[in-house]
Order: C-alpha cells, then sequence, then structure tokens
C-alpha cells in the first residue's frame, strides 16, 4: 500500500465553507476550535473523519499502532467536546 502523506492545512478552509443547515459561524467556530488541537490530534482528526482514512492507514503514516490512532483521536474529540461546549455558553 502506497503511503499517504497527510496534510492539515486544507481541511479548516474546508471546514470553514458554509453548508445548507449550517451557518457560516458555526463552521467557522468548528475549524477554530480543531486549529486549537495540539498537531497530533488535529492530524488524526482531520485524516480520520474528514479524509475518511482507516485506523490501520493512519497508524502506517503515523509509525504508530491502530490502538495509538484510536487512544489519539478519543483525546481530541473529547477536547472538542469541551471547547464546543464552552464555546456554546
Amino acid at each position: 500500500m502506497a503511503a499517504r502523506h497527510p496534510t492539515t492545512t486544507a481541511a479548516p478552509a474546508l471546514l470553514s465553507s458554509s453548508t445548507p443547515d449550517r451557518s457560516a459561524f458555526a463552521a467557522d467556530a468548528l475549524a477554530d476550535v480543531i486549529e486549537r488541537l495540539p498537531y497530533r490530534q488535529r492530524l488524526v482528526i482531520v485524516c480520520r473523519y474528514w479524509a475518511e482514512w482507516s485506523e490501520a492507514e493512519l497508524a502506517e503514516a503515523l509509525g504508530c499502532r491502530p490502538g495509538t490512532v484510536k487512544s489519539v483521536a478519543s483525546r481530541a474529540l473529547a477536547s472538542l467536546r469541551t471547547q464546543i461546549e464552552d464555546h456554546q455558553r
């Protein structure tokens, strides 16, 4: 399998674009929250959920085990939830 080279620079721009059911503000706020994640967490979130990489593909690209990808994603999602909740208050 050819290794993919993940990039995170395009994701915030795509996340900030307006969608039919979401306001531009909500998309911009989400992009801001994602940008505040530590690099590795941001990389895992963008590659896993936006680029739809499998845990195995991402683990291979990062040189770690799939379980590490799962734990990094879990911590990143927990951080996103907290930041989004704080932003909505």
